[in-house]
């Protein structure tokens, strides 16, 4: 699916509040009265439309005055479908007619996502100075739930007015960029690095060198992309073939040169010429030896924090592992305040909001005192949605779409990059002490769900290998930063369970295309520890009974890893190619829960079975350490679905009452566990729990 992250809903709500309509924007309201094949219910904000058959359609209210369509040619809106939209279809009238339409594309999306409708894209609307209503046709599909908010006509922004010739010629750059990546990535060198170690002060560099005149050794920024206009920001002459050299880790101007890579290079006059891939830092030295730690129990929680009333569910299910939101935004006030930290980077100072960081530390610290392992997860909101507006718009990637959610951070410049890193240093500091003082913080999870990163972890339209370059350096940013605190701490890459599929092939990427560029890049620039934080949520979120998942194989080509074939994540990650120093790296379940479409003890019961279901074949791979529920409780701004441990926190019979699958989860792990599991065999259709494992060879 387009695992959209549920987990990050939670911070989507805090942040994401409904748009405002700007000055010259023209609301638009749907007509009530006249609909076919669909439902139509307004709350305060949000319209609900549930389709009823295979024409499904509603109009706008018609304006007074026609629509200029030069001044405001956008129609735009937020929607939340869990299902997506086969298409969807605009009609612009008067007239009505089908020449008179235009067709797009509307992908799942489990949290608010804009989207936009040029009316000038069509030669005959464009034309028209009569329009003054407009209809929408939701596909074909009955049992569709959209909700839409902030239906509106704009003007359109500086993207949207660009000109045919500017596209073409940004598009050609892309496909330049990206041609370039690969050819660097595939290319055989005739040297290469083979380690770097840090020490506090000095790195010290081993490598083979070509015999070949005007050697280098040339220091490669993490903000210098691999492009036309690359520059290197010092070079070392060489001589020999043997690399054995030591360098200052530190510049004259205080920049730690930790956070660069290093290439053998030969230089004439202008030119230079790679003779060996880059190479980042292979050891590292930690501030502290804080101990390796492993789940207690597989079972755990995603997007948790103190204070939703159900804090005791953390001993109540036996807890051994959560996941925590770092919505960057929040962490950062724009003016100090005498009970707020420091960060400083570039001569610029940024303030700690402690309030903040206290709440955070409240939940680590609960989590620490029971022994459960934390994986924070790093996240980087628009600028818009930051009070501490320079920052905001440092960290925002420079492409950046309004179809993002979070945007993927800038690290285009030395001052963005810089900015970004100092930030992270704080959180890393304060949750890796020797002391515990805040408690602890075990790994981190670099981003939300990258393969639909046009949503979750937004930098404009990107080939597969472009995106994983702009998203890899912030994978390694984290690493980097982890590991000079603790010595067992990884980054995790985040993906959705479309494994060779994707519900959006114009702007989203196959999880299984991604993870082979990362391997490609590790590879080439130096194996590290990173992790797989997967999201293998049922085939359609809407369906519980997973073990019908129909595009879930057991074969490395499967479209997607669900619940069903989650074999074939363990199995992948078993490869010798897969593996860092022989050893299967970690794999967390970070975000997913079964749905009950509604609280009919029918729903109920499948959605737990759903979860006994996965359980019997978790529990027997070793590569996967945790399943962190998610949603925890259900979560009315989930398009419709009900995937949590417990009801709706207003849910009129028991509010946030335990469903069936909360009784199980307690159950599960425990001597217990059969017994409390054996009423979703029937369901399943099995008669022993053997049928539902995977023992046949996969690939």
């Amino acid at each position: 699916m387009t695992r959209l992250g549920f987990l990050w809903l939670w911070m989507t709500l805090a942040i994401l509040l409904p748009m405002r309509i700007s000055a010259g924007d023209i609301p638009l309201d749907l007509l009530t009265t006249k609909t076919h094949h669909l439902t139509l219910n307004k709350t305060e904000t949000t319209w609900e439309i549930k389709t009823a058959g295979d024409d499904p359609f509603v109009s706008t209210k018609a304006l007074a005055t026609p629509i200029n369509i030069q001044a405001t040619p956008i129609v735009t809106f937020d929607y939340i479908s869990v299902d997506g939209c086969d298409n969807l279809e605009v009609f612009a009238a008067p007239p009505w007619g089908q020449g008179h339409t235009i067709d797009i594309a509307m992908p799942a999306r489990e949290g608010w996502s804009p989207i936009s409708i040029d009316l000038r894209s069509n030669a005959l609307i464009r034309e028209n100075k009569n329009i003054t209503q407009l209809r929408f046709d939701f596909g074909s599909r009955p049992d569709i739930a959209v909700q839409l908010r902030n239906l509106r006509l704009r003007a359109a922004n500086a993207a949207e007015q660009r000109s045919l010739d500017d596209i073409a010629r940004a598009q050609q750059t892309e496909r330049d960029h990206d041609q370039r990546l690969r050819s660097y990535l595939a290319a055989t060198f005739p040297g290469s690095i083979t380690r770097i170690d840090a020490t506090n002060d000095a790195l010290h560099i081993v490598g083979q060198a070509p015999a070949t005149s005007n050697l280098y050794l040339a220091e490669w920024p993490i903000w210098q992309t691999h492009d036309a206009t690359m520059h290197f920001a010092q070079v070392w002459p060489l001589s020999g073939t043997q690399i054995n050299i030591t360098i200052p880790r530190r510049t004259d101007d205080g920049y730690d040169r930790l956070f660069s890579r290093f290439v053998l290079i030969t230089r004439n006059g202008d030119h230079d010429q790679f003779q060996s891939h880059a190479h980042w830092a292979d050891v590292i030295p930690a501030a502290t030896t804080l101990p390796k730690m492993t789940p207690k129990s597989k079972k755990g929680i995603g997007g948790f924090s103190l204070g939703r009333k159900k804090d005791s569910d953390l001993d109540d299910l036996g807890i051994g592992c959560l996941t925590y939101n770092f919505s960057l935004a929040q962490w950062i006030q724009p003016q100090p305040t005498p009970d707020c930290d420091q960060i400083s980077s570039g001569g610029k100072t940024w303030y700690i909001r402690r309030s903040v960081a206290e709440n955070c530390d409240a939940t680590m610290l609960a989590a620490a005192q029971r022994g459960i392992v934390m994986l924070g997860i790093i996240l980087v909101p628009p600028a818009t949605h930051w009070s501490a507006k320079d920052l905001g718009a440092l960290l925002q990637h420079p492409d950046f779409e309004a179809g993002g959610i979070y945007t993927m951070p800038n690290l285009t410049t030395r001052t963005s990059t810089m900015a970004y890193i100092a930030l992270l240093d704080y959180i890393a500091k304060r949750y890796s002490r020797a002391d515990g003082k805040y408690g602890r913080v075990h790994h981190w999870i670099m981003h939300n769900e990258v393969d639909m990163g046009y949503v979750w972890t937004n930098c404009g339209k990107k080939s597969p290998c472009a995106l994983m370059d702009a998203y890899q350096k912030s994978m390694r940013i984290g690493q980097l930063l982890l590991r000079q605190q603790d010595p067992n701490a990884s980054a995790f890459i985040s993906l959705t369970h479309h494994w060779t599929s994707t519900a959006d092939p114009q702007r989203c990427h196959p999880s299984a295309t991604l993870l082979q560029h990362l391997l490609d890049y590790s590879h080439a620039e130096g194996n590290y520890a990173w992790g797989i934080a997967y999201h293998p949520y049922p085939s359609s979120l809407r369906e519980p009974k997973t073990w019908l998942d129909k595009d879930a194989t057991f074969s490395f080509a499967t479209k997607k890893i669900t619940f069903h074939n989650i074999e074939v994540l363990d199995a992948w990650v078993r490869q010798p190619h897969v593996l860092f120093n022989g050893q299967v790296r970690l794999v967390h379940l970070s975000e997913q829960g079964p749905n009950s479409p509604d609280y009919s003890d029918t729903s109920l019961q499948e959605q737990a079975a759903s979860m006994a279901y996965l359980w019997q074949k978790i529990k027997r791979l070793d590569s996967i350490q945790g399943f962190e529920f998610h949603n925890w409780i259900d979560n009315r701004h989930e398009g419709g679905l009900r995937i949590g441990l417990r009801r709706f926190p207003d849910d009129e019979k028991d509010p946030a009452g335990a469903k069936p699958v909360w009784h199980l989860y307690k159950a599960l792990d425990t001597p217990d566990e059969l017994r409390a599991s054996a009423f979703a065999l029937p369901i399943i259709g099995i008669t022993d729990w053997s049928q539902a494992i995977q023992t046949g060879e996969i690939r």
